[in-house]
C-alpha cells in the first residue's frame, strides 16, 4: 500500500472515530481527549526522559502521564479542585522519590521534561474540556472544538497538496526541510474557506450563535499560523532526540503526538482570542 493511501485510508478512519466520540455524548467527549492526552503524554515522555535499566522511565511515564490528566479532571468536576492540588503536589514528592533511586544521569532534567508535558499536552486538553462548556448556560456543547479541529485538519490538507503542488521556497529548513511558504499560505487559505463554511454550516443549524462570521474566519488565521508553528515544535523535538515519528500508532501518520501537535498548540491561543473582550 502505498504512503498516500495508507495515511488517507488512517485518517478517514481515525477521523470518523474521533468526530463520532465528540458528537454521540459528553463523557464520549471527554474520552476522546483524555485518551488523546494519555497518548500524547506518553509519546513526549517516552521521547524525552531517560530509560536507565532499572525501568524508573515506565514509573516516570505512568506518573508524569497521571499528573498531566489531573488539570481535566476540574472542568469535568469528578474530582473537587483541593483534591486534585493534594495529589499533584503528593505526585511531585513521589517523583523526587522514584528520581532519587533511579540512579538517573540528570534527574532534574527528566522532571524539568515531565513538567514540560504537563504544560505543553495537559492544559491544552484541560482547555479544551473547559471550551466543550457554554460559559452562560453551562451546558455541553462540542461543536468549537470540532470546528476547530477541522480547521486544522484543513489547514493541514490544503498545506500539504499546495506544497506538493507548488512548493519551492523553504519555510524554515533548519527544523521541517519539506515545508515551503506556499504550503503554509495554502494552509491558511484552506483553514479561514474552513472557518466560512463551518460559519454557514452552524447558522443554518443554528449552532453557536454566538460566534460571528468574523470570529470564524481569525479562528481560522489562529488555527492555521499556530498549527504550523506547533508543528515546527514538534519537528524541532523530535530532530533533538533523532526520531523521526512520536509513535506508530497511526499507520501512515506516525504517533498520536503527530497528529495532535497543531491542535494542541492552537488550543490556548483560541481560548485567549474568544477571552478577549472584543
Amino acid at each position: 500500500m502505498s504512503g498516500t493511501r495508507q495515511r488517507v485510508i488512517t485518517g478517514v478512519i481515525f477521523g470518523v472515530i474521533v468526530i463520532g466520540g465528540m458528537l454521540v455524548h459528553q463523557w464520549s467527549f471527554r474520552v476522546i481527549f483524555m485518551a488523546v492526552g494519555a497518548l500524547c503524554l506518553w509519546e513526549f515522555l517516552s521521547m524525552t526522559l531517560e530509560n536507565e535499566p532499572r525501568g524508573s522511565s515506565m514509573y516516570r511515564k505512568i506518573l508524569g502521564v497521571t499528573m498531566g490528566l489531573l488539570p481535566a479532571c476540574i472542568p469535568i468536576g469528578i474530582i473537587p479542585e483541593v483534591i486534585v492540588l493534594y495529589i499533584f503536589a503528593t505526585s511531585v514528592f513521589l517523583l523526587l522519590i522514584i528520581e532519587l533511586f533511579a540512579q538517573a544521569k540528570l534527574p532534574f532534567s527528566n522532571i524539568a521534561h515531565l513538567f514540560l508535558g504537563i504544560l505543553y499536552i495537559g492544559f491544552p486538553i484541560a482547555l479544551v474540556l473547559v471550551m466543550s462548556v457554554e460559559r452562560t448556560s453551562r451546558e455541553f456543547t462540542p461543536y468549537l472544538i470540532l470546528g476547530i479541529l477541522l480547521m486544522v485538519w484543513a489547514s493541514d490538507i490544503a498545506a500539504y497538496f499546495s506544497g506538493r503542488a507548488f512548493g519551492k521556497n523553504k519555510l524554515f529548513p533548519r527544523i521541517s526541510p519539506k515545508k515551503t511558504w506556499e504550503g503554509a499560505i495554502g494552509g491558511l487559505f484552506g483553514a479561514i474557506v474552513a472557518g466560512a463554511l463551518i460559519y454557514l454550516a452552524y447558522n443554518q443549524l443554528n449552532i453557536l450563535k454566538n460566534i460571528n462570521l468574523t470570529n470564524w474566519l481569525i479562528l481560522g488565521a489562529i488555527t492555521s499560523v499556530f498549527g504550523v508553528l506547533g508543528d515546527l515544535v514538534e519537528s524541532m523535538l523530535k530532530r533533538s532526540v533523532n526520531i523521526k515519528d512520536s509513535g506508530n500508532l497511526l499507520p501512515g501518520h506516525g504517533g498520536f503526538l503527530d497528529r495532535f501537535d497543531a491542535f494542541i498548540f492552537v488550543i490556548p491561543f483560541a481560548y485567549l482570542y474568544l477571552a478577549l473582550p472584543i
